[in-house]
């Protein structure tokens, strides 16, 4: 009986540590994934920028 008691706690505190785990790698891609949007946004904005300043220059120029 002892033993069964034992086996029950150790395997609910292995459940609560893994669930624990799991939050925290959902916790840590979130924030992975909202770096790359920065990124990607940053990015997409000094493209924009180059993009203009040359149609801009090739306006100048005519």
């Amino acid at each position: 009986m002892d033993l069964t008691i034992i086996l029950i706690i150790l395997i609910s505190i292995l459940i609560i540590i893994s669930i624990i785990i799991l939050f925290y790698l959902i916790k840590n891609k979130n924030k992975v994934q909202d770096s790359n949007l920065k990124d990607n946004l940053e990015y997409n904005k000094e493209t924009i920028n180059q993009k203009l300043n040359q149609k801009i220059k090739l306006l100048i120029l005519i």
